[in-house]
């Protein structure tokens, strides 16, 4: 019997398996075109409204039966991302990412990585006693499908900024037996063809992993392995987010930023450029390939220790419409009506403008102000503060942007404030984003990312032996 639940139950635990009516989720599909439509500040940036509207109005036709929340999740996803914006997506309800979290059945078990349109070479496989799908082995089809033919399935359901998709392919190469089983299914077997580094084919089958039943097949923690935890455990607070390591043989500080959201960033820019003057540091590597973003603020502060002339955060930043439908939940979505009466005004394109930002100039720091050679290393999740901290830089004489096209927009993007929207009958939440960001109105509005000056793509030889081919650019660059 399948159990149909409306928007007033509730339970005490919840069941992934539970499948909403029709009427519900029709309800909620209309719900989330009304506020973007009502509100979204890009909503015809990249697309015709008319095509907009017609994956919503799909979305709706399409539903004749009833779902699990997964699977509505996934076709409205699918009608979200026609508005090509990184920052506008849909979540889990907060029941259903609780019980994701505890999730423990089987899944597909390989982790790939994916570029270009049909590049995918295996990162791990679950089943580490596998003597033919072993990292780096070069991934030819599944299932008869080819990687092109499954990126081309992939690709479409996932939000990112205009049309390029290096952000898509990082993000299913952060996930890919989750894209995987969205788009597919889970099969009983699967009949893989794969290519060894010695340019052989084999073909061979695999099976969904089971944490419970195939923790057998895993390899015994060994001594190395503990003493590497221990060392993890032992690494200052914020490591994961922000370090800087000095590489005195080649006068060079590596700074990995994966983050601008809030961790003492301030206090860690102030240290690590004192600490960079006092040793005299010529060069210095900025590594950006895991920052998904952040805060304004704090990719401002950090471009102030490089930029060599004065810049705004964004030329043009502005709102549709803060005024929400009353039926659904915003989260923080009084705070930023009132925030507004602060930070901007109503100007006579109709828009909310934010003009402290449209207005501010930022001047290079001048205390420990960093003069020599920076390289800034970027890739598909560079996303959102981080191209706002590499684009007032790109073009400066002594920067050099070393690796893949960011997945952020060069030209702007949506962002600023993305309350998340409840929507009534799942509880899914739906990003919007409130203003439009115009970040560089000189530059082509083509739907790109911010383009290395040096271009390096992964490779299955780097990635079989473990290889950083971009850091490694960047010791050739200095050498």
């Amino acid at each position: 019997m399948v159990l149909l639940i409306s928007a007033c139950s509730t339970t005490a635990s919840f069941n992934t398996a539970t499948k909403y009516s029709p009427d519900d989720l029709k309800r909620d599909a209309s719900l989330a075109w009304k506020v973007y439509d009502e509100c979204h500040p890009s909503l015809t940036w990249y697309t015709p409204y008319d095509s907009v509207k017609l994956a919503f109005q799909q979305l709706q036709n399409g539903i004749t039966d009833s779902l699990t929340e997964q699977q509505f999740r996934f076709a409205l996803g699918k009608a979200i991302a026609s508005i090509r914006c990184g920052h506008t997506a849909v979540r889990p309800s907060k029941k259903a990412e609780h019980a994701n979290g505890n999730f423990r059945g089987p899944y597909f078990p390989l982790q790939v990585k994916c570029w270009g349109t049909d590049s995918m070479v295996v990162l791990s496989n679950a089943y580490r006693n596998d003597s033919i799908l072993q990292r780096g082995s070069v991934l030819l089809s599944i299932n008869g499908r080819s990687t092109g033919e499954m990126l081309a399935a992939m690709l479409p359901c996932i939000p990112a900024d205009g049309y390029h998709n290096s952000f898509r392919l990082q993000l299913i190469s952060n996930n890919f037996p989750a894209y995987y089983k969205s788009v597919f299914g889970l099969s009983d077997s699967y009949r893989v063809v794969c290519m060894d580094s010695a340019g052989t084919r084999h073909t061979t089958t695999l099976y969904n992993y089971d944490r419970e039943k195939d923790s057998s097949t895993r390899a015994r923690p060994s001594r190395t392995a503990d003493s590497a935890f221990r060392q993890r455990q032992s690494l200052p607070p914020h490591y994961s987010d922000r370090h800087m390591t000095i590489d005195t043989a080649h006068s060079l500080a590596i700074m990995d930023i994966n983050t601008f959201s809030p961790s003492a960033l301030k206090r860690f820019y102030r240290k690590s450029f004192k600490t960079i003057r006092e040793n005299n540091i010529q060069n210095l590597a900025i590594d950006l390939r895991s920052n998904g973003g952040g805060s304004v603020i704090n990719s401002t502060r950090l471009a102030r220790y490089i930029s060599n002339h004065s810049f705004r955060v964004a030329d043009t930043i502005a709102a549709k419409s803060l005024h929400y439908p009353k039926e659904v939940k915003v989260k923080w979505g009084f705070a930023y009506k009132v925030q507004r009466f602060f930070t901007g005004s109503k100007k006579a394109d109709g828009r909310i403008h934010y003009t402290h930002y449209e207005k501010k100039i930022f001047n290079p720091r001048s205390g420990n102000h960093f003069d020599g050679r920076v390289f800034i290393i970027t890739g598909g999740q560079t996303f959102s503060a981080s191209t706002l901290f590499i684009s007032p830089l790109k073009g400066q004489q002594n920067v050099v942007i070393v690796g893949e096209e960011t997945g952020g927009g060069a030209y702007g993007n949506s962002s600023v404030n993305i309350p998340d929207v409840t929507l009534p009958a799942t509880g899914e939440r739906i990003r919007l984003p409130l203003y439009r960001m115009v970040v560089n109105k000189n530059l082509p509005h083509d739907g790109s990312g911010i383009l290395p000056d040096v271009m390096v793509m992964p490779d299955s030889y780097s990635i079989r032996h473990r290889l950083d081919p971009k850091m490694m650019k960047v010791y050739e660059l200095i050498g």
